[in-house]
């Protein structure tokens, strides 16, 4: 992969498109086939490159200290190094989005390790086969991975535990609750 120069032009036009893609209302940054962006004006920038990462994370947390979601799709993205310590930039950060990318290996993932995360989706990575209790090991409180609730939703637990109050039912009997 070429180097990339980020001047002080490129970071200004960077920050254009980064908040041109920013839905303030749902505190959510997309920024699925980044490099395909037109409005980079031909600009080859891609985020699986260190150097562009790390530019685009220093604008984020410069302009959306507030992050709550962050979509990484189809960036050809393998190692998350550049996320070490990103819980002290984005400590609202609670859902990841990492389909269709590249990522091998758990031991990537552990860079995000101190997300709070509710919600994380790594499907169509090469990820070895298992690779979800890992995930789940990493991400105890995680609540939906690959678009699929792995933990209760806390109002549903409220509702069971009413049932079973009210009908005497065993709690054995509730698989998941």
């Amino acid at each position: 992969m070429p180097k990339i120069w980020i001047n002080s032009v490129l970071r200004l036009h960077l920050t254009m498109v980064l908040l041109d893609r920013y839905d303030p209302v749902e505190r959510s940054l997309d920024l699925t086939l980044f490099y395909k962006d037109k409005a980079l004006c031909g600009e080859f920038f891609a985020l699986a490159e260190s150097n562009c990462m790390s530019t685009v994370l220093g604008i984020v947390d410069r302009e959306m200290p507030e992050l709550e979601r962050l979509i990484l799709d189809g960036n050809h993205l393998t190692n998350l190094w550049v996320f070490r310590q990103v819980e002290r930039r984005f400590p609202r950060l609670h859902s990841i989005s990492l389909k269709h990318n590249d990522i091998e290996n758990i031991y990537s993932l552990r860079n995000l390790q101190f997300l709070p995360l509710a919600e994380l989706n790594l499907l169509d990575n090469p990820l070895p086969a298992g690779y979800e209790k890992e995930v789940l090991d990493i991400w105890p409180s995680l609540q939906v991975l690959n678009k699929i609730q792995v933990t209760p939703d806390p109002a549903m637990m409220q509702l069971v535990e009413r049932v079973l109050q009210h009908t005497g039912t065993k709690r054995e009997f509730f698989r998941f609750f």
